[in-house]
C-alpha cells in the first residue's frame, strides 16, 4: 500500500494536515514478479484499490484502518519504489 501527498506538480500541495489532500493505492503482485524483478501492469494485479482525493490525515487514517491493523506498517511512497 502506498500513499501520496504530492500533487502533479510534484510538490507535497499543502502544509496543513487537515486540508492535505492524499491519494491511497493498494494492491498485490504476484510472488513470481517479484522474485525475477519483472515488470507488472496493471491487468497483473490483484485486489487493486485506488482511492483519491482523501481530505485531511484523520481521515486517511479512517481509510488506512481498512487494510491495515497498524498505521506504522504503512510505506509511504517516498519511501519505496512504486513498481508502477
Amino acid at each position: 500500500m502506498t500513499v501520496s501527498a504530492v500533487g502533479s506538480n510534484l510538490y507535497i500541495n499543502t502544509s496543513n494536515p487537515t486540508t492535505m489532500v492524499f491519494w491511497l493505492r493498494k494492491y498485490e503482485v504476484p510472488d513470481e514478479y517479484i522474485e525475477n524483478d519483472w515488470d507488472v501492469s496493471d491487468d497483473e494485479l490483484t485486489n487493486s484499490i485506488h482511492v483519491i482525493g482523501i481530505v485531511g490525515i484523520e481521515a486517511l487514517e479512517e481509510i488506512v484502518s481498512k487494510y491495515l491493523n497498524d498505521i506504522v506498517l504503512l510505506d509511504v511512497d517516498w519511501k519505496c519504489d512504486n513498481p508502477l
